[in-house]
């Protein structure tokens, strides 16, 4: 079992199995402040795993919840909304690493419960929280324009665009790149821009004149998953395939030395160092209930504001599909 000197401990409780667990473990062991006390699963094979970790296993999600002051939500089981509610009744804080179940009127409930209990929570999904959205969130200032080209996301065996998870996944990404310097708004325009058996083009509009393309293709041909984000001064280049980002500095060319089409010129570009085996998105949760700041981006109540997003550009998938056929 992990240990620390520590006297005022945050205890955090592990709820089912997944081979992140050594990982976040070695986050936790590695945060002052934090210890992970025990886990439970309802599957004796995961909890051999659990005690293979080094953790003790409770009798029961009651005994858990009582014994923690965080539940870090591995569990990917049918009954997940269920124990986050039960959760969330008992004031415990929560970061959920796997969400797998959209039910836009559960997720409304639950985000009344966070309203009215206050407890802390972070849904951790794919893209919006990658290594690489964590690169490129410092350097934004005010996009005015985003481009995602995703290929392989169109499930053509099932004859169907995209799952919802994707959708969900994308509109969070961007909505966390168009909020991370201003408060939270929202998207004030869905166009499915074009749509065939091979591609569906999407843009989203926001209030303060950003604009975001979406072209998600079904053919695989470099498995490429570029995001770019054009602003004022910058230009950002991220590959999520790869795991490279590069920041491109540019600068007006002076007019008096010499004439050109070429407005701006790249004058420096940065590498971040990634590593993927990290978990930012469970540090910033971590430390933002140690220190009692505002949540990042992330939350039940963020996470049901982007389903409600999901679910409009859902109808807009299914209502340009009429006109195609």
């Amino acid at each position: 079992m992990f240990q620390s000197d520590y006297c005022d401990m945050i205890r955090i409780g592990v709820l089912g199995y997944d081979p992140i667990l050594p990982v976040c473990l070695q986050l936790i062991q590695e945060l002052p402040g934090f210890e992970a006390v025990q886990g439970y699963s309802e599957l004796s094979i995961e909890i051999s795993l659990i005690e293979q970790c080094g953790l003790y296993c409770a009798q029961s999600t009651q005994d858990l919840f009582h014994q923690s002051d965080i539940i870090l939500f591995l569990s990917k089981e049918r009954q997940q909304l269920r124990l986050v509610e039960k959760a969330i009744k008992y004031h415990k804080h929560i970061y959920l690493y796997q969400f797998n179940q959209f039910q836009t009127d559960y997720m409304h409930h639950l985000n009344n419960l966070c309203q009215e209990t206050g407890v802390a929570t972070m849904v951790h999904l794919a893209w919006m929280h990658h290594p690489i959205t964590y690169g490129i969130l410092p350097h934004l200032t005010q996009p005015q324009r985003i481009e995602v080209n995703f290929e392989g996301l169109l499930d053509m065996e099932h004859d169907s665009l995209v799952e919802y998870s994707t959708l969900l996944n994308l509109s969070m990404l961007l909505y966390s790149l168009n909020n991370s310097h201003n408060s939270r708004t929202s998207i004030q325009r869905i166009t499915v821009a074009e749509q065939n058996s091979e591609a569906l083009n999407i843009r989203f509009e926001y209030p303060h004149g950003c604009v975001a393309d979406i072209m998600l293709d079904s053919v695989i041909d470099s498995n490429n998953k570029e995001l770019k984000i054009y602003q004022k001064h910058t230009y950002l280049q991220a590959n999520y395939s790869n795991s490279e980002l590069r920041l491109h500095y540019i600068e007006p060319r002076n007019k008096n030395i010499v004439k050109s089409k070429t407005a701006i010129q790249a004058v420096n570009i940065e590498k971040p160092t990634i590593n993927i085996q990290q978990l930012p998105s469970l540090t910033q949760f971590l430390l933002s209930v140690q220190n009692h700041e505002n949540m990042p981006l992330g939350s039940i109540p963020d996470l049901y504001n982007a389903m409600r997003v999901t679910d409009r550009l859902k109808e807009k998938i299914a209502l340009s599909e009429m006109f195609v056929q």
